[in-house]
């Protein structure tokens, strides 16, 4: 067993974790400005700032915040995927012309069902219904939980499980809306529900239901939440509205109005969005995309960032029933449009994402590139769920069992050697090399790169020695606001040529003492 002090969640900060706790320890108004400065928007720093109003800025108490997250989004992956479990099901004709015009049915506006050995005219009590939705929730928000790249970035001090959160509560939502505007369901004998006699909506287009206000309330501060947290947040509105004009047309005014009242309380950061474009424009730290860009993505989403011998085996398995759940309803020649809307869900932000900087034999299209798998980290949601669909379609129990344990114990697998990792951090540069020798006249000197961690660790360790960065690799990119708040707060300086004895920290983590007698 791995000791309890020294593992993933109790490691030392990397960059991007000492960059989230150095930014959320400046005054509020500075965060936003430094955050405006670079290429983020605030939300996800303004809960961590709160959060040390409270707690010590240490590295376990940081990433509480993206564990809180974590178990915040698989909640709401069990509410969601309960809600889809009759949707994306083989409908027994009696219910198919229902499904095919609102998306999905709800336990409770069902009494009776075709049971998954599709005995024709079985029914189920009410009560099984509900259990058979609570099984599947349930075990889809375990597939999701586990998921080995999720379950790291459950304990990064990073906005990913915030920004899923985000995510699945938008798509959740968006779900309530549209069944509430296409479809409801009257007080109707039993009889006519199972008979497929569902009332249409009276309501305009635009019209919301009563029982509608509280979806679209949610759906508009959960998909605010999104945009606040993350800009590939945009990505997934985009599939939202995708969807909608493909299959909820009638609705589309109604969800025009809700989309600009978003883009309303989005108003305040928009000049700042705008900026951070036009300096992308010039100058951004992700590269082009070539050959394995987007087979690196899929690798590390399915399957999980690090190396092991585990991984091939899951990231097969995962393909393979995400391919046999297409395939299965391809073959139906019918495909449930929540399993359409999951679709698009992971799809669409992958290839919008792809788009900017996109070059194909001479041919490029404008903008910078912008794909980065690690921020199509949520897409491991609806991957998740998609990755489930052909197991609830199995007729071999035995097989469905063993293909669930299976999936189960490789992410688990995978999930224990992630958790037992111990990297060299600067934190132990600090313990071993700098602590026990450091006088207070020496100076510690680093560059841009690795400038968070070192300031991070130099006050964890309650250091006073002077912090020189060296002028090298400095450009306007990522980190470079962090370190003129810090200048500018008089904290560290920059200096080309420090005199005396000084500590030099470099990425890797690396270190060297020199004497500079100028």
């Amino acid at each position: 067993m791995f000791p309890l002090t020294e593992n993933y969640l109790t490691r030392g900060f990397w960059g991007d974790e000492a960059w989230t706790s150095l930014i959320s320890q400046l005054p509020y108004l500075q965060m936003l400005k430094t955050t405006a400065a670079d290429f983020h928007p605030p939300g996800y720093y303004t809960v961590v700032e709160l959060w040390y109003k409270v707690f010590p800025p240490t590295e376990v108490s940081t990433r509480i915040v993206s564990i809180v997250f974590y178990f915040l989004t698989i909640f709401l992956v069990y509410k969601l995927a309960s809600l889809l479990i009759n949707s994306t099901s083989e409908e027994p004709p009696s219910t198919a012309s229902t499904t095919l015009s609102t998306g999905l049915l709800r336990a409770s506006e069902l009494t009776s069902e075709v049971n998954r050995d599709k005995v024709e005219g079985s029914k189920l009590a009410p009560w099984e219904v509900i259990s058979k939705k609570r099984f599947w929730g349930l075990l889809s928000a375990i597939v999701v939980a586990v998921n080995p790249i999720f379950f790291t970035y459950a304990f990064e001090a990073r906005n990913y499980t915030m920004f899923a959160f985000a995510s699945v509560g938008s798509i959740y939502f968006l779900i309530g809306i549209l069944n509430k505007s296409t479809s409801e369901v009257k007080s109707t004998p039993t009889s006519q529900v199972t008979g497929g006699k569902v009332e249409e909506s009276k309501l305009a287009p635009w019209e919301v239901s009563r029982g509608g206000v509280t979806n679209v309330i949610f759906f508009i501060l959960f998909s605010t939440l999104g945009i606040y947290t993350h800009y590939y947040m945009f990505l997934t509105l985009f599939a939202q509205g995708f969807y909608i004009v493909l299959f909820h047309r009638k609705i589309l005014l109604k969800m025009i109005g809700i989309y600009a009242i978003i883009g309303l309380l989005y108003l305040p950061w928009m000049p700042f969005l705008l900026g951070q474009l036009k300096s992308v424009g010039s100058g951004y730290w992700i590269g082009p995309i070539d050959g394995k860009t987007h087979w690196e993505a899929i690798l590390r989403i399915l399957s999980g960032e690090f190396e092991n011998g585990f991984r091939p085996f899951l990231l097969t398995l995962s393909i393979g029933l995400i391919l046999t759940g297409f395939f299965q309803h391809l073959k139906k020649r019918i495909l449930a449009k929540a399993y359409i809307l999951i679709w698009f869900w992971a799809v669409v932000p992958f290839i919008l994402a792809t788009l900017p900087g996109l070059s194909i034999n001479g041919f490029k299209l404008p903008f910078r590139p912008i794909f980065f798998w690690r921020y199509l980290i949520p897409a491991s949601v609806p991957l998740s769920l998609i990755i489930l669909q052909p197991l609830r379609t199995l007729k071999l129990q035995p097989l469905k069992i063993l293909t669930l344990i299976t999936v189960i114990a490789l992410s688990l697998t995978i999930d224990y050697l992630t958790l037992t990792r111990y990297p060299y951090t600067f934190r132990q540069v600090y313990e071993q090399k700098v602590l026990p020798e450091i006088a207070s006249r020496d100076k510690i000197v680093t560059v841009l790169p690795s400038f968070a961690e070192v300031l991070y660790y130099r006050n964890r360790f309650r250091l006073d020695n002077e912090l020189i960065i060296l002028p090298e690799g400095i450009v306007q990119f990522s980190g470079k606001s962090l370190l003129d708040a810090y200048v500018q707060n008089g904290v560290v300086k920059i200096d080309d040529n420090p005199a005396g004895r000084y500590f030099e920290l470099r990425p890797g983590p690396s270190i060297e003492m020199i004497e500079n007698s100028l």
